[in-house]
């Protein structure tokens, strides 16, 4: 079945931190993750966090789910992942190529003197800040933390092409169980990067979120926290 967009209106009224932080930057891509959290087991915000850092980019040899053309839907998600292995893959040459992730880290968020939205944080949230807890731990996704609450974080990525954020946020589903929003922001550094976006959008919805999606959804299944 094909996921649908989350509530985009519900997002915004909700107070993330993250709509004061990078007002500047326009929301383009608002997804649910649908993985069903039980907090009266003692499923949490940080152990989803802590699954999509580890496996977000859904590129492991050596997915923690069995991965077997047993269905249609099953087929389908073995060549979306291909697909995305292979756009990444893609991505990567053609970064090298062009030159546009050289000194990524140290350009300037567009229009402004900040080279990271960390600058924008104030006491009160690097007090709340819990990013230094998975500081230690391998990650296999390429955007750097912001900060980490309890509820909901903030990850960016700067380059030639772009200057965007991944956002994640914890949100109770009628059942009164929990489930993630993944929300995709950006700021435009110019005509490259107008076009960049308008080309890779019919990609990034007909093969990388719904393979993201599955691949988070299936990996939470296999890896979530036994607590007693």
């Amino acid at each position: 079945m094909k996921q649908p967009p989350a509530d985009r209106a519900a997002h915004l009224q909700r107070p993330w931190r993250v709509h004061q932080l990078a007002s500047d930057f326009t929301l383009v891509d608002l997804w649910e993750i649908p993985i069903h959290a039980e907090p009266a087991k003692g499923e949490r915000f940080h152990d989803f966090y802590r699954i999509f850092t580890q496996r977000g980019d859904a590129t492991s040899a050596a997915p923690a789910y069995r991965v077997a053309p047993r269905s249609i839907g099953d087929l389908l998600q073995v060549f979306r992942l291909i697909g995305f292995r292979a756009l990444l893959g893609l991505r990567r040459v053609l970064g090298t190529i062009f030159g546009w992730d050289r000194e990524g880290e140290t350009l300037p968020i567009p229009g402004c003197q900040e080279t990271s939205l960390r600058a924008r944080l104030n006491a009160t949230d690097r007090t709340r800040d819990c990013a230094a807890d998975f500081s230690g731990l391998s990650t296999r996704v390429a955007f750097r933390s912001v900060y980490v609450f309890e509820d909901e974080a903030l990850l960016e990525i700067s380059n030639r092409t772009i200057h965007a954020l991944v956002h994640l946020s914890w949100v109770e589903a009628s059942d009164g169980r929990w489930s993630a929003v993944l929300a995709i922001y950006t700021k435009s550094r110019g005509r490259l990067s107008d076009a960049y976006m308008a080309l890779i959008k019919p990609f990034r919805h007909a093969i990388v979120y719904p393979a993201l999606i599955k691949h988070l959804t299936r990996s939470w299944e296999a890896l979530r926290p036994v607590r007693p």
